[in-house]
């Protein structure tokens, strides 16, 4: 009998997990409608073409082997551009791409962890986190976000929660799965406390630009006042309608304090080779082109 590893078996991700109770519904002959994950694709909205067009004329007329593993020059250079445009300075020697934001959450946290450390998280959050810090066999210690309040943080909650154990705050913004947006004021106190306890913040902005109201400063961007190390993840999957094309990164604000982390990613990002290199061409014209259709996506 051929038995899997611990490890596995301590990987548990609920999304997925909800699709196979969706499934047993479904056989027993009652109508579900999947909200499970986010893909706007499966309700009838599609890319904007200037995407489309771009990994077309690329797998058409451009190298689509390996990459760099940290990925293509020209999308890392579009996407330091893009955050310093924000007022987060980052060269392209300072992004990599990766598969989808989850792959960057995955390869951040396990160059980061030993088993045993502990991170914080937001409750309710995004269930891939407490995933892969299972898998780790590190802790997920949770900050609550209060739905009296609005869903915001309560940054003495988090205070309160940081001992000699923990190495990094994980910050949702706006927040998967409530929506809601954490303030500014809120997001530079949690800043404040993780450069004053050299802990890392890893900034999970994925639906930052699909905001109903103001979208919310990016914490790179208000890391410049503390000092705080954070790693932001981003990708085109929600905002450019092609979660499928696996096309995220993650981009690092004072590199100077997380050399030997940087470092280790790399080593990681090398070992899979490289993200799926035709959709990498999507990142200049998703980041430098027309964006008008934002606007039809969010009303």
């Amino acid at each position: 009998m051929i038995t899997p590893s611990r490890t596995s078996s301590e990987f548990h991700y609920a999304i997925r997990h909800i699709v196979s109770a969706a499934e047993k519904l479904e056989h027993a002959g009652r109508h579900v409608m999947y909200l499970n994950i986010g893909d706007p694709q499966s309700f009838g909205f599609r890319p904007p073409e200037h995407v489309i067009e771009a990994v077309q004329r690329a797998l058409k007329d451009k190298f689509t082997g390996y990459a760099h593993s940290r990925g293509l020059l020209e999308a890392r250079e579009s996407i330091a551009k893009y955050a310093t445009e924000l007022s987060a300075s980052t060269s392209p020697d300072e992004v990599i791409i990766t598969s989808g934001a989850s792959e960057a959450a995955d390869l951040v946290l396990t160059a980061l962890l030993n088993p045993g450390d502990e991170v914080l998280v937001p409750a309710p959050g995004y269930p891939l986190y407490p995933a892969i810090l299972n898998k780790l066999g590190a802790q997920a210690r949770y900050y609550r976000l209060v739905e009296s309040n609005d869903w915001q943080p309560s940054t003495q909650e988090v205070s309160s929660l940081i001992n000699e154990r923990t190495r990094a705050i994980v910050l949702i913004n706006p927040s998967n799965p409530t929506g809601s947006i954490i303030r500014d004021e809120t997001t530079f106190r949690m800043l404040t406390l993780a450069a004053e306890h050299d802990l890392l913040v890893i900034s999970d902005e994925v639906y930052r630009e699909l905001c109903f109201e103001a979208p919310p400063i990016s914490a790179s961007v208000l890391s410049k006042k503390v000092g705080a190390p954070v790693v932001t993840l981003e990708s085109l999957s929600k905002t450019h309608m092609v979660p499928g094309w696996r096309v995220g990164w993650m981009r690092f604000t004072y590199a100077e304090k997380m050399p030997e982390l940087i470092a280790a990613i790399g080593r990681l990002a090398s070992g899979r080779l490289c993200s799926p290199t035709p959709a990498q061409y999507a990142v200049m014209p998703a980041l430098e082109g027309n964006k008008a259709f934002l606007a039809y996506f969010i009303s």
